[in-house]
C-alpha cells in the first residue's frame, strides 16, 4: 500500500475552530489599581486625572488665601470714593465762603445800624426775673449792686443767656440746675442804681437749649467765667472742694449755744441745731457761709465766713458769734469796797 508523501492539511472550518479556542483560552488582564507607594507605576490615565486634581486644589488654596487681599482692595477703592466726594464737597464749601463773609458782614452792618432803636425800646426778659439788692458786711444795703435771680427751662434760660450777653459785663454769673432733670437757674449780678431792663427783644429762631446747656463747652465757660473773680481761687475754691459738715445746712440764727465741755485738752463747743445737740472743735465749719471755728470762748465762737464785699471780691470776714449782748449797768449798784490790807 502506498503512502502519501504530503502530509494531511487541516480543513478550513477545523482551522476555524482551533482558532476560537485558542481566543477563548487567553485569560483577562483586570485594570491596575492605584499603588499610591509607586506612582511611577500609574498608567497614563491615572498620572493625567493626579495631575488635574493637584492643579485644582493649588488653584483653590491660591483664590482662598487672595480672597482676603481682594476685599481690602474693594474696601480701600470705597474709602477712596468717599474720601473724594468729602474733597469735592469741601471744595465747594471753599469757593462758597468768600459769599458767606459777606452775608455775615452785611448782617452786622444791619445790626448795628438798628442797635440805637432797639436800645431805645427795650423788651422784656425772657424770662421772670427777681431782683434784690446786695447787702454789705454790716447789712447795709449797696444800692450800686444788684443780683438777679431767674429759672426756667433750658430753652428760655439759653434766651436768657443771650440777652445777657449783649448787656453790660456781668459782675458775676452762676448756673445751675436745681435737680437731674429739672428747670435750670440763672443767677448773675449787675452795677447799676436800678434793676436794667432787658437790652433787646428775644430770638424769634429756635435754639436747641438742651444741646447748649448740656454741652461741656459751656460749662467750661461759665467755670472759666468764675474763676476770674477776684479772691475766688485763694478762698471760696478750696472751701467748694471740701466736704460738707451737718451744721452747713443751718443758718446761724438756726442754731442755739449751750455751753462748752473740756475734753482733755481740747474744748468742745456744744450748740444746738433743731432737736440734736452738736459737738464742734476749733477747725469745724458752721453755717452757710462757709464759716470755719477759729476759737471757743466761753460764751461764744470766733467764725471765719468767706464772703463777697461791695466790690465782688472773695475774702474772709471774722465773725463773733453769738452776737455779745450789751449789759445794763445800773446807776444804783454799790461799788465794791475794797478789801482791806493786812
Amino acid at each position: 500500500m502506498a503512502l502519501d508523501s504530503h502530509p494531511q492539511q487541516p480543513s478550513a472550518g477545523a482551522a476555524m475552530n482551533l482558532s476560537a479556542s485558542n481566543a477563548l483560552s487567553v485569560p483577562h488582564q483586570p485594570v491596575q489599581a492605584w499603588r499610591w507607594d509607586a506612582p511611577w507605576a500609574w498608567t497614563l490615565g491615572q498620572q493625567v486625572a493626579a495631575l488635574g486634581t493637584g492643579v485644582g486644589v493649588a488653584l483653590a488654596a491660591c483664590i482662598a488665601s487672595l480672597w482676603p487681599t481682594w476685599q481690602s482692595i474693594t474696601a480701600l477703592q470705597q474709602a477712596h470714593e468717599v474720601l473724594l466726594a468729602q474733597q469735592q464737597a469741601g471744595e465747594q464749601m471753599r469757593q462758597a465762603l468768600p459769599e458767606l463773609q459777606q452775608q455775615v458782614q452785611t448782617m452786622r452792618v444791619a445790626q448795628a445800624q438798628h442797635k440805637p432803636t432797639q436800645a431805645s425800646n427795650p423788651a422784656a426778659w425772657a424770662l421772670p426775673v427777681t431782683w434784690s439788692p446786695l447787702t454789705g458786711a454790716a447789712g447795709s444795703a449797696v444800692s450800686a449792686r444788684w443780683r438777679a435771680v431767674a429759672q426756667g427751662p433750658s430753652l428760655a434760660v439759653t434766651h436768657l443767656m443771650a440777652q445777657l450777653s449783649q448787656e453790660a459785663t456781668p459782675l458775676q454769673v452762676e448756673l445751675l440746675r436745681l435737680d437731674h432733670m429739672g428747670p435750670w437757674q440763672l443767677r448773675w449780678e449787675v452795677a447799676a442804681q436800678a434793676p436794667p431792663l432787658a437790652p433787646k427783644p428775644v430770638s424769634t429762631h429756635r435754639i436747641d437749649g438742651g444741646a447748649l446747656l448740656d454741652e461741656q463747652a459751656l460749662l467750661v465757660h461759665w467755670h472759666e467765667q468764675l474763676s476770674r473773680q477776684p479772691g475766688r481761687q485763694q478762698w471760696l475754691a478750696p472751701e467748694l472742694k471740701r466736704t460738707r459738715e451737718a451744721l452747713e445746712a443751718f443758718d446761724l440764727h438756726q442754731i442755739e449755744w449751750v455751753g462748752w465741755l473740756q475734753q482733755g485738752n481740747q474744748r468742745m463747743a456744744v450748740v444746738q441745731a433743731g432737736n440734736t445737740l452738736h459737738r464742734v472743735a476749733v477747725g469745724a465749719h458752721v453755717g452757710r457761709q462757709h464759716g470755719r471755728v477759729q476759737h471757743i470762748g466761753d460764751d461764744h465762737l470766733v467764725l471765719r465766713q468767706i464772703q463777697r464785699n461791695a466790690q465782688g471780691h472773695w475774702e474772709p470776714h471774722f465773725l463773733h458769734w453769738p452776737t455779745p449782748k450789751v449789759a445794763l449797768v445800773s446807776n444804783h449798784t454799790t461799788p465794791l469796797s475794797p478789801k482791806a490790807r493786812p
